[in-house]
């Protein structure tokens, strides 16, 4: 299954420069701490260099989630947290009606706009997020998938 939504993946524009020191770190720290479910040196579609830099250098573990903040434009949940086109991106709430702690995503337009990337959310969702809501807005309203 496509993590990026079908939308070319962009190298160099979106990556963090790193000093040489650094990126003798950085491949360190993706050697070191990449799991069966994540290649930290793929760098195909978030920014794991701004990422190692945020952190510190800390130990990633399995099921650590990454911040939005690194995702780039063709990141399949790229969101308006991101420093990168973020209006490009998707939106996701925390419900804030009840304390199930619930997420919901709102993709963009440019996140659906053919059926090939409305199908890939769809699959994303049910195979990375099953807990959390894909609101696709349609005419005429929303199909919410949970």
């Amino acid at each position: 299954m496509p993590r990026n939504n079908a939308l070319p993946i962009v190298y160099g524009k979106y990556d963090t420069p790193l000093s040489p020191k650094q990126e003798k770190q950085f491949q360190l720290w993706a050697d070191t701490y990449s799991t069966p479910d994540v290649n930290l040196s793929d760098t195909s579609n978030y920014d794991m260099r701004g990422y190692f830099l945020e952190n510190g250098g800390k130990p990633h573990k399995e099921g650590d989630h990454f911040v939005d903040t690194y995702k780039k434009p063709n990141h399949i949940t790229h969101s308006s947290f991101s420093q990168y086109e973020p209006e490009k991106g998707g939106e996701w709430k925390n419900s804030e009606e009840d304390e199930s702690g619930t997420w919901s995503f709102n993709p963009s337009s440019f996140q659906t706009s053919s059926a090939e990337q409305r199908n890939n959310l769809r699959q994303y969702f049910e195979k990375y997020e099953p807990d959390s809501i894909l609101n696709i807005k349609y005419k005429g309203g929303t199909n919410a998938l949970n």
